[in-house]
């Protein structure tokens, strides 16, 4: 059996047996159902946060060159989540205080998921690796201000700045998909 297969189903076996002992926990919870609440919200952050990582595979199986990227955009989704679930866990208010590095943390995961989903689909040249890289400068740039005003206090970014920012950001994601199926239309004829 090759290593990676082992890998596979041990990873696979400890799944399980971890949603055995969780089926187990919740069946168990003497606290009218706190349990099950806390792991609703642990899986909807896990589905945001496998859906960044996801992008980052996505990056590095199809554009080898950047594959560093798209690591770096799996450990963010993984800090990310694990960071948040310990706040829920804990069993902090959303969002009251000591969540800057949380928050943080998804800022740097979803600007990343987002560059990679970017990057990952714009490997032909001209106009689609424009589009994609404006979209991806203006979405990393976005985030970028986010954290900076998630840790510095008195750091503020005008309303202008993020408007045209958020403008480009969305121009570009949806000229896209457009311009990819022009292109294909135009292959197909």
């Amino acid at each position: 059996m090759q290593s990676s297969r082992i890998v596979a189903f041990v990873a696979a076996g400890i799944l399980c047996g971890i949603a055995v002992i969780g089926i187990v926990a919740v069946m168990s919870d003497a606290e009218d159902g706190a349990l099950a609440g806390k792991l609703v919200y642990a899986t909807v952050v896990l589905t945001v946060f496998s859906l960044v990582s996801l992008a980052g595979v996505l990056l590095s199986v199809r554009r080898p060159t950047l594959a560093w990227l798209g690591y770096l955009t799996v450990v963010a989704g993984l800090a990310a989540f694990a960071l948040i679930v310990r706040k829920i866990w804990n069993g902090d208010a959303f969002f009251d205080n000591g969540w800057e590095l949380s928050s943080s943390a998804t800022l740097v995961a979803l600007g990343l998921g987002q560059v990679s989903l970017l990057l990952g689909w714009a490997r032909q040249s001209g106009p689609i690796r424009w589009i994609a890289l404006a979209a991806s400068a203006a979405i990393a740039t976005l985030a970028t201000l986010g954290v900076l005003a998630t840790a510095i206090d008195d750091f503020e970014v005008g309303p202008r700045v993020i408007g045209v920012l958020a403008i480009v950001y969305l121009l570009g994601i949806a000229l896209l998909p457009l311009v990819l199926l022009g292109v294909r239309k135009e292959t197909e004829a």
